[in-house]
């Protein structure tokens, strides 16, 4: 009547134990981040109800002094908008640079949690609920938004996938609790990402271009796999040293850095040397886990995930586009899986994205849910 507990399966438990970090088991708050100051990118309020600063008069006043500026002060202008200046009034006029130069279908912002949230309570009706901490905090956070029909036709995949979930498993899954779901949720997903590398290396050894989606999801796997090895300071990415020391900043950046420099051919060449690896860290109880293995879980049920918040991992800004209520402007997931729409059975069940809030732009995960009407 209960999911088991000891799975009789996982790629995983074929491989040594291996030390890694647990990336969950702090919920205290990452270091402040400081936007990227690219001239191509600008500020922009959050609702303008709730985040603009000033009166309409102020607005008006500051464009007009920038436009008698000239261009050579209005990028100055706009590039200091893009890190967190100290007062609102900065704010305001790099927001008045933006509009200046043009409206545009998408921006990106630095913004923080408290803003982002408050953003998807008013555009989306989305509030955030805590499932739980630790390095399950992921899995924890997806169990309660999967329903029996997304795993009821895991078993007939493979006798691989019969074994990990046994025969019932759909009939089993209502009832199971939370804890016993994130278990297995996080099973299922190293047996996707043993298949989807088993697929890679099938099509690298056959000197096969490799599909858009493929290397959309081998890059997900490598900037986790990075992220995993230079925080614990192994394999060839850490440079023999551990990042964790220099701070989480330095961490992040260097993941950037990799993800932005690595050709794809080095790419799917990293994730098919270390992957074992990875699974065997990552496949263990109580360890962090991330987009990639969000990534396998949309591929294995079928459903639509979306990550929202900041993720330092690979960006330091959100994205926001004028899609919320009466063209207001709304954060965009920083995530979503699968790489193409058509892919989700969420279009012919109707059914809604599994949807998570990553805090403090890494490191613990919560449950993203409709509010309930009063």
């Amino acid at each position: 009547s209960s999911l088991r507990l000891d799975w009789p399966y996982s790629p995983a438990m074929e491989l040594s134990q291996v030390h890694s970090t647990n990336m969950c088991q702090s919920l205290c708050p990452m270091p402040a981040k400081a936007a990227d100051t690219s001239s191509g990118v600008a500020m922009h309020p959050m609702l303008k109800s709730r985040v603009a600063v000033g009166t309409q008069v102020a607005r008006a006043s500051s464009m007009k002094a920038m436009a008698e500026a000239g261009a050579g002060t209005l990028l100055l202008l706009v590039a200091a908008s893009h890190r967190r200046v100290a007062t609102r009034a900065r704010h305001h006029v790099a927001v008045a640079a933006s509009e200046h130069a043009g409206s545009i279908s998408r921006r990106s912002i630095a913004i923080d949690d408290g803003e982002i949230l408050r953003n998807l309570r008013d555009t989306r009706g989305l509030v955030n609920r805590e499932q739980g901490a630790g390095g399950n905090c992921l899995f924890l956070s997806m169990a309660p938004q999967l329903f029996a029909a997304d795993v009821a036709e895991l078993p007939s995949r493979s006798a691989a996938w019969l074994n990990l979930v046994g025969p019932d498993i759909g009939t089993r899954w209502e009832t199971a609790s939370h804890q016993d779901r994130a278990r297995l949720l996080r099973q299922i997903a190293m047996l996707d990402e043993s298949e989807f590398l088993a697929d890679l290396s099938a099509r690298v050894i056959d000197g096969q271009q490799i599909p858009a989606g493929i290397h959309w999801r081998a890059l997900e796997l490598y900037k986790d796999m990075a992220e995993e090895f230079i925080s614990s300071g192994i394999t060839e990415l850490a440079d023999n040293k551990s990042w964790s020391l220099f701070g989480s900043g330095n961490m992040y950046n260097r993941v950037r850095q990799l993800t932005r420099e690595t050709p794809p051919s080095k790419v799917h060449e990293f994730v098919l040397k270390h992957g074992k690896l990875y699974m065997q860290i990552t496949g263990r109880e109580g360890n962090w886990a991330g987009s990639s293995e969000i990534a396998a879980l949309a591929n294995a049920t079928g459903r639509k995930f979306e990550a929202y918040g900041n993720n330092w991992v690979s960006q330091e800004l959100v994205e926001m586009d004028p899609s919320g209520p009466d063209g207001s402007w709304e954060v965009l997931p920083y995530f979503t899986a699968p790489f193409v729409e058509s892919e989700s059975t969420n279009a012919v069940l109707r059914l809604p994205p599994v949807r998570v809030f990553q805090k403090n732009g890494g490191g613990h995960y919560q449950a993203l849910l409709k509010m309930q009407p009063l």
